[in-house]
């Protein structure tokens, strides 16, 4: 009778000890299933048995700031985090759509939009290159020599216009698609194939046939 009682006891402090060993796991679930993201950070964050459903409410986080365009507070909360690059990226694109090419170079130099900035500025220079051209062919016949020299030049640099737009587009089209988020890239390769200065690229061409897929 004794034993038995010791076996009842046993049975009952293991039960109690298996219940608290699982409830830190099972209140992390909990605050997971009810959106409690940040304070399943601020009370797991260090609990490395966890650290895979903290990495979730981290992604959860990021990926609805990211959603409503809050780009500055995921660097500056999260800054480690994957789609950090993705913020800087969406950042750029806005001082480019502004017409800040230099700051845009500056601040953002690995950005898709910073090699887009450099490729608007190489028209620009193209199109000075031509305005020469075009200015100089109504001048005397000793400047035609001239107007050869930088007719040339308007082709080389049109050629090296080419080559960057290739190199601007593969970059951006490999960056949407390691997007994990399948409407995040749905709606990145619809804007990357109505992008101008990447009409007739590989990779433009290559956008356009995922979308078929989708």
């Amino acid at each position: 009778m004794k034993r038995g009682w010791m076996m009842i006891l046993l049975v009952t402090i293991a039960t109690v000890l298996m219940l608290g060993c699982s409830s830190p796991m099972k209140e992390a679930q909990k605050m997971m299933e009810s959106g409690q993201y940040e304070q399943l950070i601020a009370k797991f964050g260090s609990n490395p048995e966890l650290a895979s459903m903290v990495q979730q409410a981290k992604d959860k986080i990021v990926e609805k700031l990211f959603a409503d365009g809050k780009y500055n507070a995921i660097l500056e909360m999260y800054g480690d985090h994957r789609m950090a690059k993705d913020a800087k990226n969406k950042l750029a694109e806005a001082l480019l759509a502004e017409g800040k090419l230099d700051e845009v170079i500056a601040k953002y130099p690995e950005s898709p939009a910073a090699l887009q900035a450099k490729l608007k500025l190489q028209q620009m220079a193209n199109d000075s290159l031509a305005a020469v051209a075009d200015s100089a062919q109504g001048k005397l016949t000793e400047t035609e020599k001239k107007v050869k020299d930088t007719q040339k030049q308007v082709e080389k640099a049109k050629d090296k216009t080419a080559e960057m737009a290739e190199t601007a587009a593969t970059s951006e089209f490999k960056r949407i698609m390691n997007l994990k988020n399948p409407a995040l890239k749905k709606k990145a390769l619809q804007e990357f194939v109505n992008k101008a200065e990447y009409k007739n690229t590989a990779a433009a061409k290559d956008a356009a046939a995922e979308l078929a897929k989708m």
